[in-house]
């Protein structure tokens, strides 16, 4: 009897806590509703103090995380920077452009250009000093130089540091062909020469300084001059004169210090050009033989010149 008794009253307590829980919630609830909402305000907060001056550094060169620091310590937000890529002479990663440029007051936003890995172009053919302005597009610091190269374009890159395909660096060096110089050969200090000069008529045109060399009948003549190792190259244009036998042929050998560096075949009524390379060579030979016939004729070199660098054709003219 009792035990029921118990169980009830354990019952009726329950049910009062519940009834009492439920009353507090219900009240704390509608508190709660009758609270007005809070009002959000957004503000703008100003990149810089009114009155205040802050200047855009130059931070080309830098990496990145200095470039930052050097824009933070200046006063501009971290905020107002942005980056992006392009190929670049230099270090990789390096600031390679900046927009706007050093000295701007205030910037509103900073967009910095980091390098990426630029690449020396191919310099075939290239003019020097177009692929110049091109790789000073790419932030590089270029210098030309100038070198005679015998067969080169004047003004066509030779030579570079560094070569094509190598990653490009901050300084560049181009060598550029020069037009070079010449000198008549039959102005040069002649070792043993009877060959006669003035103007003479090949085919028809005249050339104004010519050497006349006559043919050995049994044994090749031969004449030479020093070149004190200036010159890259001997030219001619080769033949017999307009006034001379019309069956006359004869052969032209040249020589560098003695190696053979070009031979052609003088014949009448046509031409033919003379390119001897003589570089290094201390003094060239010009040696000429009859070829058939039995008359002995006179090989002209028409207009020949030996052609070198500006610098080596004005030392080769000091006797």
């Amino acid at each position: 009897m009792w035990i029921a008794a118990a169980a009830l009253l354990t019952v009726i307590a329950l049910v009062g806590a519940g009834t009492t829980l439920g009353y507090y919630a219900q009240n704390e609830w509608a508190s709660r509703q009758s609270l007005p909402a809070p009002t959000i305000i957004t503000a703008p907060v100003p990149a810089y103090q009114e009155n205040t001056e802050v200047l855009m550094p130059d931070v080309r060169g830098l990496d990145e995380a200095a470039a930052r620091q050097l824009l933070i310590d200046a006063g501009i937000p971290a905020g107002n920077v942005t980056t992006t890529t392009e190929p670049a002479a230099g270090a990789e990663g390096s600031v390679f452009d900046q927009s706007p440029a050093s000295g701007t007051a205030n910037p509103e936003g900073v967009q910095l250009v980091l390098a990426a890995e630029a690449r020396m172009p191919d310099i075939a053919n290239m003019n020097g000093q177009q692929l110049s302005v091109e790789l000073q597009k790419l932030g590089a610091q270029v210098e030309i130089q100038q070198r005679y190269q015998a067969g080169a374009t004047a003004g066509n890159v030779v030579a570079s540091t560094p070569a094509t395909g190598e990653a490009l660096p901050d300084e560049v060096i181009l060598v550029v062909a020069e037009p070079g110089s010449s000198v008549y050969l039959g102005n040069l200090d002649a070792v043993s020469s009877g060959c006669s000069t003035g103007a003479v008529s090949l085919n028809g045109k005249d050339f104004q300084n010519s050497l006349s060399c006559t043919a050995g009948s049994r044994e090749a003549n031969k004449y030479e001059w020093v070149t004190k190792r200036a010159a890259d190259q001997l030219t001619a244009t080769v033949g017999i004169a307009d006034d001379d036998d019309a069956d006359g042929r004869a052969k032209v050998d040249v020589f560098a210090d003695g190696r053979l560096v070009s031979s052609v075949v003088a014949a009448y009524g046509t031409t033919v050009p003379l390119n001897a390379p003589i570089s290094g060579a201390l003094r060239i030979s010009v040696v000429v033989s009859e070829v058939g016939g039995e008359d002995t004729p006179q090989a002209v070199l028409g207009d020949a010149r030996v052609v070198g660098s500006t610098d080596a054709m004005a030392r080769i003219r000091e006797n």
